[in-house]
């Protein structure tokens, strides 16, 4: 079973500092549920986004709202998506599959952060 894992982005709203952060379901339960661990002292959630289980092919974990490059065979040039939520699991959007070959993908940033990446040139 995979581990549940979730990638926060906090900022202070006082300094607008940005803060990232992973916490598992267990770091969640032991703080009595409270996902924002920063609450009391003027910070708020900015995102939240769930960890796929998956690791694309530098190891690195994959995460909803991850934006990934990648190309498959039959491909000229590499392709750049979200990954996001959708029925029954998590998918490349725009993609007519699920996230079957992962080990293809890089992670090349997150739609919070580097929003750009997305962009068409």
């Amino acid at each position: 079973m995979r581990e549940i894992k979730f990638r926060y982005r906090f900022q202070n709203r006082k300094t607008n500092e940005i803060v990232t952060t992973v916490l598992t379901l267990l770091d969640i339960e032991i703080q009595g549920f409270i996902p924002n661990p920063f609450e009391g002292f003027g910070w708020s959630v900015l995102s939240r986004d769930q960890f796929t289980g998956l690791l694309d092919k530098n190891g690195k974990e994959i995460y909803e709202g991850d934006i990934v490059e990648f190309k498959y065979a039959n491909m000229k040039k590499l392709k750049r998506a979200e990954i996001a939520w959708g029925t029954g699991g998590f998918w490349v959007v725009g993609w007519w599959n699920k996230m079957y070959d992962h080990a293809r993908m890089e992670v090349i940033g997150n739609k919070w952060e580097h929003h750009d990446l997305l962009e068409v040139k």
